[in-house]
C-alpha cells in the first residue's frame, strides 16, 4: 500500500499521518524543518504515543529513506519530483511545489 504525502515549505512543522495498513491505518507523528546551514530538509518519525522511532532524516531523492531502518518494519518511504525534472532536490522553496513523500507499506 502506497500514501502519498504533500509536502509545504513550511520551516518547522508537525503534522499527523495516518498510512493504510493491512488490518488498520498507522498513525505516525512528523516532524518537518528545513536545515538553513546544510540546505537541505530533515524529517522525525514518532509514533501514535510521540515516542521518536526515527529522527533526523534527510529527505533526499533517489533513494528508500528508510532503507536502514528495515527492522522496524514500517515500510519505505522516498522523496519524488512531481514537478520541474530539472530540479533535483528539493530547498526551502520548491518542496511543497515540485516534490512529495511515498510512504509504502510492504
Amino acid at each position: 500500500m502506497t500514501s502519498t504525502i504533500d509536502l509545504t515549505n513550511i520551516a518547522n512543522q508537525t503534522y499527523t499521518l495516518e498510512v493504510p495498513g493491512d488490518d488498520q491505518n498507522i498513525t505516525f507523528i512528523i516532524t518537518q524543518s528545513w536545515n538553513a546551514q546544510a540546505h537541505y530538509w530533515v524529517i522525525g518519525i514518532y509514533g501514535n504515543d510521540g515516542n521518536p522511532i526515527v529522527i533526523g532524516v534527510p529527505l533526499l531523492c533517489g533513494h528508500d529513506l528508510l532503507e536502514q531502518y528495515q527492522y522496524l518494519n514500517i515500510g519505505s518511504l522516498y522523496v519524488v519530483n512531481t514537478g520541474d525534472p530539472t530540479i533535483e532536490a528539493p530547498d526551502d522553496t520548491n518542496i511543497g511545489q515540485n516534490f512529495k513523500l511515498l510512504w509504502v507499506l510492504q
